[in-house]
């Protein structure tokens, strides 16, 4: 005889509301279709709901959602009273933090040429470490701040925690000073990886044009 199973059709479990009942999966769990105060629609388990281990989809702040909101207020001030109470300016998550804001806002920062230097900046809200902690917490050994779009801002949606092969491979490719270059090679100076390559390059492609007196233009190196 088959189990009666509670009907939540109508009940709200923190920001969900159970819409109707959803076939149950291959393990014969309970689904119920839920809408989160968001709008997002999901199947979610029944005991998830009735145990509290599910409240809403996650939803990002953009959304109008009150559950996300007071979750991030709680993290922030969390990560006050550590700030406070637990020293996290000597933090490697503060040291980070301080970095970001010195490549992007001091001119006499040497990073700041590839960060501030071509319109990077830093989100109002991560000017507060407070802020900053909140939603980054701390960094992973091994791993550092990474823009997952390299031209885009220091801001939540834009950044996480990466290993340095993650670093190198979306790294901005530095521009060649041709002058410079022309005059490390006359000189026997060292050449970087990316400059060689393309004198290679260049090599590669050049076709000397030659002319009625049967001399040809200078390779663009």
């Amino acid at each position: 005889m088959p189990r009666k199973v509670n009907d939540l059709t109508g009940q709200k479990f923190g920001q969900w509301v159970v819409l109707s009942r959803h076939p149950r999966d291959r393990h014969r769990h309970d689904l119920w279709r839920c809408r989160c105060e968001c709008g997002t629609e999901r199947a979610v388990f029944g005991h998830a709901l009735r145990r509290g281990k599910s409240s809403g989809c996650g939803c990002t702040s953009g959304c109008g959602c009150t559950w996300h909101e007071a979750r991030r207020e709680t993290q922030q001030q969390t990560a006050r009273k550590r700030f406070t109470t637990h020293g996290l300016s000597r933090s490697r998550a503060y040291r980070c933090w301080e970095s970001m804001l010195q490549r992007c806002f001091n001119p006499n920062n040497p990073a700041f040429p590839d960060y501030g230097g071509r319109g990077i900046t830093v989100c109002d809200d991560w000017r507060s470490f407070v802020n900053f902690y909140a939603d980054m917490g701390d960094p992973p050994p091994g791993l550092s701040l990474h823009r997952i779009n390299n031209d885009g801002n220091y801001e939540p949606t834009n950044c996480i925690w990466a290993p340095p092969s993650v670093q190198n491979a979306n790294r901005r490719r530095r521009p060649i000073n041709l002058v410079d270059l022309k005059e490390r090679i006359a000189l026997g100076g060292l050449i970087r990886r990316q400059e060689r390559e393309f004198v290679l390059d260049c090599i590669d492609a050049y076709v000397p044009p030659h002319d009625a007196a049967g001399g040809f233009a200078p390779p663009p190196f």
